[in-house]
């Protein structure tokens, strides 16, 4: 027997806020949080106006307002406390500090990305019904999940907060602070390969007559999470 299977995601409800990682490092003015249908086209926030650029060629004039806040080279670190260029840039200024993360709509995408979850199976299936004392049921599946969302409970960090996970937590931002947190590969759970076996003998003569043995033999491959960080979407 032979079966398929393909299952994705329409939407998701998942908290989301419109800082950027490098926005909430300095202390920008609020992160609220919403809980709702998050997408590349939801616009529920005020989106922080960022410009960045390299402090060795001075500031520019659009940074030099004095109602800016501007973020000088070293401030913007990673997650080892290393100090953050990207593109060339050390530095940035935020032009609309007062508003920044407030709930409202101003016209432009928030900055999140859609969604993906994408699971598609192939799976043969050998049975063979109770007869001549023996019976076998078998099956070996290929698969694959892949995107970019786990769903609501997220495998790569333990984090069992349905809908109000760490994700979408920040956009991301002038200095790739989130690296590849969103883009769509091979998910923590993936599990390529898949084979189970089971198999039962009835005896019918001697003194052992009705007794029933019985094996069961499951192997998988590794899950993503498992192996090597090069074959793993996440660092």
């Amino acid at each position: 027997m032979l079966a398929t299977r393909t299952a994705g995601l329409r939407r998701i409800v998942e908290d989301n806020a419109a800082l950027t990682p490098e926005c909430g490092e300095v202390g920008c003015e609020a992160q609220l949080y919403v809980i709702g249908n998050v997408s590349a086209t939801g616009d529920n926030f005020i989106n922080p106006k960022e410009i960045a650029f390299n402090s060795a060629g001075g500031v520019p004039a659009s940074c030099t307002d004095p109602t800016n806040t501007f973020v000088g080279p070293g401030a913007v670190v990673d997650s080892n406390g290393n100090g953050v260029t990207f593109n060339g840039n050390d530095s940035f200024c935020l032009t609309n500090a007062a508003t920044a993360g407030l709930l409202g709509k101003d016209g432009i995408p928030d900055g999140f990305v859609n969604a993906v979850r994408r699971y598609k199976a192939v799976e043969f299936e050998v049975n063979k019904s109770f007869s001549k004392n023996w019976q076998m049921r078998a099956n070996y599946r290929i698969a694959s999940l892949f995107g970019n969302y786990e769903g609501s409970l997220r495998n790569d960090n333990g984090q069992t907060d349905p809908n109000i996970s760490s994700l979408f937590d920040f956009t991301q931002g002038l200095f790739n602070l989130l690296g590849d947190q969103f883009k769509p590969g091979p998910l923590n759970t993936d599990v390529r390969h898949l084979v189970n076996g089971y198999f039962s003998y009835v005896l019918d003569k001697s003194r052992a007559k009705g007794l029933t043995l019985g094996t069961g033999v499951h192997w998988q491959t590794r899950r993503s999470d498992q192996r090597p960080a090069s074959a793993s979407r996440l660092p």
